[in-house]
Protein backbone atom coordinates (compact mmCIF):
# COMPACT_ATOMS: atom_id res chain seq x y z
CA UNK A 1 0.00 0.00 0.00
CA UNK A 2 1.62 3.42 -1.32
CA UNK A 3 0.93 6.59 0.04
CA UNK A 4 -0.25 9.30 -2.06
CA UNK A 5 -0.98 12.69 -0.99
CA UNK A 6 -3.67 14.34 -4.08
CA UNK A 7 -3.08 18.12 -4.18
CA UNK A 8 -6.09 20.35 -4.81
CA UNK A 9 -5.08 24.48 -6.65
CA UNK A 10 -8.61 25.22 -4.57
CA UNK A 11 -11.92 23.47 -3.64
CA UNK A 12 -14.73 25.44 -5.51
CA UNK A 13 -16.83 23.63 -7.52
CA UNK A 14 -15.01 24.01 -10.83
CA UNK A 15 -14.24 20.64 -13.32
CA UNK A 16 -10.58 20.17 -11.91
CA UNK A 17 -11.31 19.83 -8.53
CA UNK A 18 -14.42 18.13 -8.88
CA UNK A 19 -12.26 15.97 -11.00
CA UNK A 20 -9.60 15.27 -8.27
CA UNK A 21 -12.62 14.68 -6.03
CA UNK A 22 -14.03 11.72 -8.06
CA UNK A 23 -10.72 10.18 -8.58
CA UNK A 24 -9.93 10.35 -4.84
CA UNK A 25 -13.72 8.54 -4.47
CA UNK A 26 -12.36 6.04 -6.79
CA UNK A 27 -9.30 5.47 -5.24
CA UNK A 28 -10.46 5.25 -1.58
CA UNK A 29 -12.98 2.65 -3.14
CA UNK A 30 -10.44 0.17 -3.88
CA UNK A 31 -8.81 0.73 -0.83
CA UNK A 32 -5.89 0.15 -2.28
CA UNK A 33 -3.82 3.17 -0.79
CA UNK A 34 -3.04 5.27 1.86
CA UNK A 35 -4.60 8.64 0.84
CA UNK A 36 -4.08 12.26 1.73
CA UNK A 37 -5.69 15.43 0.45
CA UNK A 38 -4.10 18.85 0.55
CA UNK A 39 -6.09 21.76 -0.69
CA UNK A 40 -4.12 25.10 -1.58
CA UNK A 41 -7.38 27.66 -1.88
CA UNK A 42 -10.24 26.36 0.79
CA UNK A 43 -14.03 26.29 -1.02
CA UNK A 44 -16.83 23.99 -0.56
CA UNK A 45 -15.44 20.66 -1.56
CA UNK A 46 -12.74 20.70 0.86
CA UNK A 47 -15.52 18.87 2.97
CA UNK A 48 -15.97 16.20 0.08
CA UNK A 49 -12.66 15.42 0.47
CA UNK A 50 -12.33 15.35 4.55
CA UNK A 51 -15.25 13.15 4.10
CA UNK A 52 -12.97 10.66 1.50
CA UNK A 53 -9.33 11.07 3.63
CA UNK A 54 -7.63 13.12 5.57
CA UNK A 55 -7.20 16.88 4.05
CA UNK A 56 -5.44 19.91 5.11
CA UNK A 57 -5.88 23.27 3.24
CA UNK A 58 -4.77 26.87 3.51
CA UNK A 59 -6.15 29.78 4.61
CA UNK A 60 -4.73 33.76 4.43
CA UNK A 61 -4.14 34.66 7.49
CA UNK A 62 -6.28 37.79 8.82
CA UNK A 63 -5.21 41.16 8.65
CA UNK A 64 -3.13 41.72 11.90
CA UNK A 65 -1.86 44.72 13.97
CA UNK A 66 1.25 46.38 13.88
CA UNK A 67 2.76 44.14 16.84
CA UNK A 68 1.29 41.14 15.15
CA UNK A 69 3.25 42.06 11.88
CA UNK A 70 6.58 42.31 13.71
CA UNK A 71 6.41 39.25 14.95
CA UNK A 72 5.34 37.90 11.78
CA UNK A 73 8.75 39.74 10.55
CA UNK A 74 10.85 38.00 13.03
CA UNK A 75 8.70 34.66 12.05
CA UNK A 76 6.55 34.53 14.08
CA UNK A 77 3.45 34.35 11.90
CA UNK A 78 1.66 31.88 10.21
CA UNK A 79 2.84 29.60 7.54
CA UNK A 80 2.18 30.36 3.90
CA UNK A 81 0.69 27.64 1.34
CA UNK A 82 3.75 26.87 -0.02
CA UNK A 83 5.64 26.17 3.66
CA UNK A 84 2.31 23.91 4.46
CA UNK A 85 2.45 21.50 1.61
CA UNK A 86 6.09 21.07 2.60
CA UNK A 87 5.19 20.23 6.28
CA UNK A 88 2.49 17.70 4.92
CA UNK A 89 4.70 16.06 2.67
CA UNK A 90 7.49 16.12 5.38
CA UNK A 91 5.02 14.44 7.78
CA UNK A 92 2.66 12.39 5.69
CA UNK A 93 6.23 10.78 3.39
CA UNK A 94 3.90 10.11 0.59
CA UNK A 95 5.71 8.20 -2.27
CA UNK A 96 3.87 10.05 -4.68
CA UNK A 97 2.23 13.42 -5.09
CA UNK A 98 -0.18 13.98 -7.42
CA UNK A 99 0.02 17.54 -8.28
CA UNK A 100 -3.73 18.18 -10.11
CA UNK A 101 -2.92 21.13 -12.52
CA UNK A 102 -0.25 22.67 -14.01
CA UNK A 103 -1.03 26.20 -11.68
CA UNK A 104 1.08 24.67 -8.55
CA UNK A 105 4.27 25.80 -9.35
CA UNK A 106 4.82 28.49 -7.15
CA UNK A 107 4.65 26.07 -4.17
CA UNK A 108 7.14 23.56 -5.35
CA UNK A 109 11.02 25.13 -5.38
CA UNK A 110 13.13 23.16 -3.38
CA UNK A 111 10.61 19.89 -2.99
CA UNK A 112 12.49 17.62 -5.59
CA UNK A 113 15.84 18.28 -3.39
CA UNK A 114 13.90 18.07 -0.62
CA UNK A 115 12.22 14.91 -0.77
CA UNK A 116 14.32 12.62 -3.90
CA UNK A 117 12.71 9.60 -2.99
CA UNK A 118 8.99 11.14 -4.06
CA UNK A 119 7.63 10.98 -7.32
CA UNK A 120 5.50 13.26 -8.63
CA UNK A 121 3.13 13.69 -10.82
CA UNK A 122 0.82 16.51 -12.94
CA UNK A 123 -2.14 16.53 -14.16
CA UNK A 124 -2.75 19.07 -16.42
CA UNK A 125 -6.12 20.69 -17.09
CA UNK A 126 -5.06 23.83 -18.94
CA UNK A 127 -4.04 25.40 -22.21
CA UNK A 128 -1.73 27.98 -23.00
CA UNK A 129 -4.43 31.11 -22.13
CA UNK A 130 -5.83 29.84 -19.21
CA UNK A 131 -1.98 29.32 -18.01
CA UNK A 132 -1.32 33.06 -18.83
CA UNK A 133 -4.16 33.81 -16.24
CA UNK A 134 -3.45 31.57 -13.62
CA UNK A 135 0.56 31.12 -13.41
CA UNK A 136 4.07 32.18 -14.58
CA UNK A 137 6.44 30.91 -17.39
CA UNK A 138 8.80 30.18 -14.94
CA UNK A 139 6.48 28.38 -12.45
CA UNK A 140 5.36 26.13 -15.16
CA UNK A 141 9.02 25.23 -15.97
CA UNK A 142 9.13 24.36 -12.23
CA UNK A 143 5.98 22.58 -12.27
CA UNK A 144 7.30 20.15 -15.40
CA UNK A 145 10.37 20.29 -14.20
CA UNK A 146 9.45 18.34 -10.71
CA UNK A 147 6.56 16.06 -13.22
CA UNK A 148 8.22 12.85 -13.85
CA UNK A 149 4.71 11.58 -15.63
CA UNK A 150 2.62 14.31 -16.95
CA UNK A 151 -1.19 13.74 -17.79
CA UNK A 152 -2.63 15.36 -19.97
CA UNK A 153 -6.78 15.51 -19.68
CA UNK A 154 -7.49 16.19 -23.69
CA UNK A 155 -5.53 15.74 -26.79
CA UNK A 156 -5.38 19.71 -27.61
CA UNK A 157 -3.33 19.80 -24.02
CA UNK A 158 -1.35 17.01 -24.96
CA UNK A 159 -0.72 18.32 -28.16
CA UNK A 160 0.30 22.17 -26.17
CA UNK A 161 2.58 20.75 -23.86
CA UNK A 162 4.18 18.71 -26.35
CA UNK A 163 4.82 21.72 -29.15
CA UNK A 164 4.74 24.50 -26.18
CA UNK A 165 6.40 23.12 -23.39
CA UNK A 166 9.17 20.84 -25.34
CA UNK A 167 8.28 17.89 -23.72
CA UNK A 168 9.00 14.57 -24.96
CA UNK A 169 5.85 12.09 -26.31
CA UNK A 170 6.51 9.58 -23.65
CA UNK A 171 6.56 11.57 -20.76
CA UNK A 172 2.94 13.21 -21.32
CA UNK A 173 0.19 10.51 -20.89
CA UNK A 174 -3.64 10.81 -22.42
CA UNK A 175 -6.56 10.27 -19.95
CA UNK A 176 -9.56 12.20 -20.74
CA UNK A 177 -11.83 14.59 -18.32
CA UNK A 178 -14.29 11.52 -16.95
CA UNK A 179 -17.68 11.13 -15.58
CA UNK A 180 -17.90 9.58 -11.99
CA UNK A 181 -20.06 7.12 -13.14
CA UNK A 182 -19.57 4.25 -15.69
CA UNK A 183 -23.00 4.05 -17.31
CA UNK A 184 -25.75 6.27 -18.59
CA UNK A 185 -27.75 4.69 -16.22
CA UNK A 186 -26.02 4.87 -12.93
CA UNK A 187 -24.83 8.61 -14.05
CA UNK A 188 -28.57 9.55 -14.05
CA UNK A 189 -29.60 7.50 -10.54
CA UNK A 190 -27.09 9.44 -8.92
CA UNK A 191 -28.33 11.74 -5.94
CA UNK A 192 -27.29 15.47 -6.75
CA UNK A 193 -29.08 18.42 -4.80
CA UNK A 194 -31.40 20.79 -6.33
CA UNK A 195 -32.69 22.84 -3.17
CA UNK A 196 -31.02 25.88 -4.50
CA UNK A 197 -31.91 25.34 -8.33
CA UNK A 198 -35.50 24.36 -7.73
CA UNK A 199 -36.99 27.70 -8.66
CA UNK A 200 -34.80 27.49 -11.84
CA UNK A 201 -36.05 23.81 -12.32
CA UNK A 202 -39.63 24.44 -12.19
CA UNK A 203 -38.77 27.74 -15.01
CA UNK A 204 -36.89 25.00 -17.37
CA UNK A 205 -39.68 22.39 -16.95
CA UNK A 206 -42.47 25.05 -17.28
CA UNK A 207 -40.61 26.54 -21.12
CA UNK A 208 -40.68 22.98 -22.49
CA UNK A 209 -43.84 22.61 -21.49
CA UNK A 210 -44.59 25.35 -23.77
CA UNK A 211 -42.78 24.07 -26.50
CA UNK A 212 -39.28 26.33 -26.29
CA UNK A 213 -36.18 25.58 -27.51
CA UNK A 214 -34.29 25.76 -24.38
CA UNK A 215 -30.01 25.78 -24.43
CA UNK A 216 -27.47 26.91 -22.27
CA UNK A 217 -24.46 26.57 -20.29
CA UNK A 218 -23.26 26.59 -17.02
CA UNK A 219 -19.61 27.92 -15.68
CA UNK A 220 -18.31 31.26 -14.44
CA UNK A 221 -19.19 34.34 -16.25
CA UNK A 222 -15.88 35.28 -17.43
CA UNK A 223 -14.14 36.48 -21.05
CA UNK A 224 -12.45 32.76 -21.36
CA UNK A 225 -15.86 31.18 -21.04
CA UNK A 226 -17.35 33.78 -23.72
CA UNK A 227 -19.97 34.76 -21.68
CA UNK A 228 -19.58 38.65 -23.25
CA UNK A 229 -21.19 37.09 -26.76
CA UNK A 230 -24.35 36.11 -25.11
CA UNK A 231 -26.49 38.80 -25.58
CA UNK A 232 -25.03 38.87 -29.50
CA UNK A 233 -25.51 35.04 -29.66
CA UNK A 234 -29.33 36.00 -28.27
CA UNK A 235 -29.54 39.01 -30.84
CA UNK A 236 -28.16 36.61 -34.00
CA UNK A 237 -30.79 33.55 -32.72
CA UNK A 238 -33.82 36.36 -32.47
CA UNK A 239 -33.46 36.76 -36.36
CA UNK A 240 -32.69 33.02 -37.11
CA UNK A 241 -35.61 31.55 -34.98
CA UNK A 242 -38.19 34.31 -35.36
CA UNK A 243 -41.47 33.46 -34.44
CA UNK A 244 -39.94 29.77 -32.77
CA UNK A 245 -39.40 30.41 -29.05
CA UNK A 246 -36.16 29.82 -27.69
CA UNK A 247 -34.68 30.64 -24.44
CA UNK A 248 -30.87 30.74 -23.45
CA UNK A 249 -29.44 29.88 -20.14
CA UNK A 250 -26.83 30.36 -18.53
CA UNK A 251 -26.02 28.71 -14.93
CA UNK A 252 -23.24 30.56 -12.68
CA UNK A 253 -23.43 33.94 -13.38
CA UNK A 254 -24.04 35.64 -9.86
CA UNK A 255 -26.82 38.52 -9.36
CA UNK A 256 -25.22 41.90 -8.91
CA UNK A 257 -21.56 40.98 -10.19
CA UNK A 258 -20.11 43.13 -12.63
CA UNK A 259 -20.97 40.32 -15.60
CA UNK A 260 -24.40 40.12 -14.69
CA UNK A 261 -25.34 43.91 -14.69
CA UNK A 262 -23.33 44.21 -18.10
CA UNK A 263 -25.17 41.49 -19.82
CA UNK A 264 -28.47 42.92 -18.37
CA UNK A 265 -27.98 46.19 -19.87
CA UNK A 266 -26.97 44.68 -23.28
CA UNK A 267 -29.75 42.59 -23.30
CA UNK A 268 -32.41 45.08 -22.39
CA UNK A 269 -30.81 47.77 -24.58
CA UNK A 270 -31.27 44.90 -27.21
CA UNK A 271 -34.99 44.58 -25.97
CA UNK A 272 -34.52 40.86 -25.45
CA UNK A 273 -33.79 40.45 -21.86
CA UNK A 274 -37.09 38.12 -21.95
CA UNK A 275 -34.96 35.56 -23.86
CA UNK A 276 -32.40 34.79 -21.69
CA UNK A 277 -32.09 32.98 -17.78
CA UNK A 278 -29.01 34.11 -15.75
CA UNK A 279 -28.83 32.40 -12.67
CA UNK A 280 -26.23 31.79 -10.18
CA UNK A 281 -23.96 28.82 -9.31
CA UNK A 282 -25.78 25.71 -7.65
CA UNK A 283 -24.48 22.72 -5.71
CA UNK A 284 -25.02 20.77 -9.33
CA UNK A 285 -25.99 21.87 -12.53
CA UNK A 286 -27.01 18.65 -13.55
CA UNK A 287 -30.63 19.29 -13.17
CA UNK A 288 -31.00 21.88 -15.26
CA UNK A 289 -28.57 20.57 -18.00
CA UNK A 290 -31.17 17.49 -18.92
CA UNK A 291 -33.53 20.27 -19.62
CA UNK A 292 -31.56 21.98 -21.70
CA UNK A 293 -31.70 20.73 -25.39
CA UNK A 294 -28.05 22.06 -26.73
CA UNK A 295 -25.35 22.82 -24.08
CA UNK A 296 -24.49 25.98 -25.84
CA UNK A 297 -20.62 26.26 -25.51
CA UNK A 298 -19.48 29.41 -25.98
CA UNK A 299 -15.88 29.27 -24.61
CA UNK A 300 -13.27 30.55 -26.58
CA UNK A 301 -10.62 28.32 -24.91
CA UNK A 302 -12.15 25.36 -22.79
CA UNK A 303 -9.98 22.07 -22.55
CA UNK A 304 -12.49 19.28 -22.12
CA UNK A 305 -15.46 21.10 -19.86
CA UNK A 306 -17.14 18.59 -17.64
CA UNK A 307 -20.36 20.68 -18.62
CA UNK A 308 -20.19 18.83 -21.95
CA UNK A 309 -19.95 15.41 -20.86
CA UNK A 310 -22.43 15.51 -18.52
CA UNK A 311 -24.74 17.09 -21.19
CA UNK A 312 -23.50 14.02 -23.70
CA UNK A 313 -24.49 11.50 -20.85
CA UNK A 314 -27.71 12.65 -20.42
CA UNK A 315 -28.32 12.89 -24.66
CA UNK A 316 -27.88 16.69 -25.18
CA UNK A 317 -25.27 17.41 -27.97
CA UNK A 318 -22.88 19.98 -27.85
CA UNK A 319 -22.49 23.06 -29.92
CA UNK A 320 -19.16 24.71 -30.12
CA UNK A 321 -17.18 26.76 -31.62
CA UNK A 322 -13.78 24.99 -33.92
CA UNK A 323 -10.30 25.79 -32.54
CA UNK A 324 -11.49 26.37 -28.73
CA UNK A 325 -10.12 23.10 -27.08
CA UNK A 326 -10.87 19.73 -26.90
CA UNK A 327 -14.57 19.67 -27.58
CA UNK A 328 -14.22 20.05 -32.00
CA UNK A 329 -12.40 17.18 -31.41
CA UNK A 330 -15.10 15.24 -29.31
CA UNK A 331 -18.67 16.50 -31.18
CA UNK A 332 -16.77 16.00 -34.89
CA UNK A 333 -17.84 12.80 -36.65
CA UNK A 334 -21.39 13.06 -36.23
CA UNK A 335 -21.49 13.48 -31.76
CA UNK A 336 -22.37 17.07 -31.93
CA UNK A 337 -21.92 20.48 -33.91
CA UNK A 338 -18.53 22.76 -34.77
CA UNK A 339 -19.14 26.33 -36.19
CA UNK A 340 -16.26 28.50 -37.10
CA UNK A 341 -14.43 30.22 -34.57
CA UNK A 342 -16.91 33.11 -33.34
CA UNK A 343 -19.12 33.63 -35.45
CA UNK A 344 -22.40 33.27 -33.92
CA UNK A 345 -24.32 33.44 -37.16
CA UNK A 346 -23.68 29.69 -37.82
CA UNK A 347 -23.66 29.45 -33.95
CA UNK A 348 -27.25 30.32 -33.93
CA UNK A 349 -28.01 28.54 -37.68
CA UNK A 350 -26.74 25.12 -35.95
CA UNK A 351 -29.02 25.63 -32.62
CA UNK A 352 -32.25 26.11 -34.89
CA UNK A 353 -31.34 23.11 -37.17
CA UNK A 354 -31.14 21.52 -33.54
CA UNK A 355 -34.67 22.81 -32.93
CA UNK A 356 -36.35 22.00 -36.17
CA UNK A 357 -34.46 18.20 -36.77
CA UNK A 358 -35.53 16.16 -34.04
CA UNK A 359 -33.88 13.23 -35.93
CA UNK A 360 -30.96 15.18 -35.93
CA UNK A 361 -31.26 15.85 -32.36
CA UNK A 362 -32.01 12.83 -31.11
CA UNK A 363 -29.34 10.89 -32.94
CA UNK A 364 -26.36 13.62 -32.14
CA UNK A 365 -27.53 13.29 -28.54
CA UNK A 366 -27.19 9.22 -28.46
CA UNK A 367 -23.75 9.37 -30.18
CA UNK A 368 -22.63 11.76 -27.80
CA UNK A 369 -23.69 9.57 -24.78
CA UNK A 370 -22.71 6.66 -26.13
CA UNK A 371 -18.74 8.21 -26.90
CA UNK A 372 -18.97 9.43 -23.47
CA UNK A 373 -19.13 6.37 -21.53
CA UNK A 374 -17.15 4.62 -24.26
CA UNK A 375 -13.87 6.42 -23.54
CA UNK A 376 -14.65 9.63 -20.96
CA UNK A 377 -16.14 7.26 -17.42
CA UNK A 378 -13.99 6.76 -14.45
CA UNK A 379 -13.77 3.25 -15.69
CA UNK A 380 -11.84 3.87 -18.30
CA UNK A 381 -9.37 7.22 -16.54
CA UNK A 382 -9.70 5.45 -13.13
CA UNK A 383 -7.48 2.18 -14.16
CA UNK A 384 -5.68 4.14 -16.19
CA UNK A 385 -4.38 6.74 -13.42
CA UNK A 386 -3.70 4.12 -11.06
CA UNK A 387 -1.62 2.11 -13.54
CA UNK A 388 0.76 5.12 -14.19
CA UNK A 389 0.89 6.40 -10.91
CA UNK A 390 1.38 2.41 -9.38
CA UNK A 391 4.39 2.00 -12.39
CA UNK A 392 6.08 5.62 -11.11
CA UNK A 393 5.98 4.16 -7.44
CA UNK A 394 7.38 0.83 -8.59
CA UNK A 395 9.78 2.16 -10.86
CA UNK A 396 11.28 5.13 -7.90
CA UNK A 397 11.15 1.98 -5.30
CA UNK A 398 13.14 -0.13 -8.17
CA UNK A 399 15.32 2.43 -8.36
CA UNK A 400 16.10 3.53 -4.59
CA UNK A 401 17.10 -0.53 -4.28
CA UNK A 402 20.09 -0.18 -7.10
CA UNK A 403 23.43 -0.30 -5.63
CA UNK A 404 25.35 3.17 -5.97
CA UNK A 405 27.97 3.67 -8.09
CA UNK A 406 30.20 3.97 -5.07
CA UNK A 407 29.43 0.68 -3.41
Amino acid sequence: MARILLVSHDGWRTGAPYLLLWLAQWLAARGEHELEAFVVQDGPLRQEFAGICPTGHWAPAPPRRLHRRLLDRLGGGDADAATLLRRTIARFQPQLVYLNTLVLGHLLEGLAEAFPDTVFVSHVHELEHSLSLSTTPADVRRQLAISDRVIACAPCVRDNLISRHGLPEERVDLVRVFLPQASAEAFAAAPRPQADSAALLERLDAERERGTFVFGFTGSAIGRKGFDLLPLLVRACAERFGDRPFLAVWVGCSPGSPSHGLALQDLQRLGLEQRVLLHGPVASAVPAIGRFSAVSLLSREDPYPVVCLEGAALGVPTVCFEQSGGMPEFVAGGHGLAVPYLDLTAFADALHSLACDPAQHQRLGQAARERVFRESSIAVAGPAIAALIEAEIAARGAASRLPSASA
